[in-house]
């Protein structure tokens, strides 16, 4: 996943606590809040990336309880590879920040992504007209 679909910044962390939806399934939570505008997206980087995902923002949350750094890591790297795949499919403008429990960690690859695609066409995140590659 590109560094400009990242969450970054306290007070956007606190608004999507607050404001945002929460979904929760196995494990894994996800709070989802409708962006504001493309302001967090920085003006030089807007030339880059296509029209129509310029507002996604995601945010990876894992407690240091988890495990180990290369647990923290692995986990990370998986949903962001599952969130790199499904990017092109969600509507613009919301921020996402998905938190890992420790149930995480007895799940498989195939399992974690179908949680997630679950929890983002329950949000109303995935377009429906678009293959997302569901096994």
């Amino acid at each position: 996943m590109r560094r400009i679909y990242s969450l970054k910044g306290r007070n956007l962390f606190r608004e999507v606590y607050q404001k945002g939806r929460k979904l929760q399934d196995s494990g894994i939570r996800v709070f989802i809040f409708k962006c504001r505008s493309d302001n967090h997206v920085k003006p030089d980087m807007r030339k880059q990336i296509s029209p129509r995902i310029e507002n996604v923002k995601l945010a990876v949350i894992l407690a240091k309880s988890f495990g180990k750094a290369n647990t923290r890591n692995k986990a990370k790297r998986r949903i962001r590879a599952i969130c790199s795949e499904l990017i092109n499919h969600l509507k613009n403008g919301f921020c996402i920040i998905i938190k890992v429990d420790a149930d995480f960690k007895n799940l498989q690859f195939i399992e974690i992504k179908s949680i997630i695609r679950a929890l983002f066409m329950k949000a109303g995140l995935i377009k429906r007209d678009a293959d997302t590659g569901a096994q």
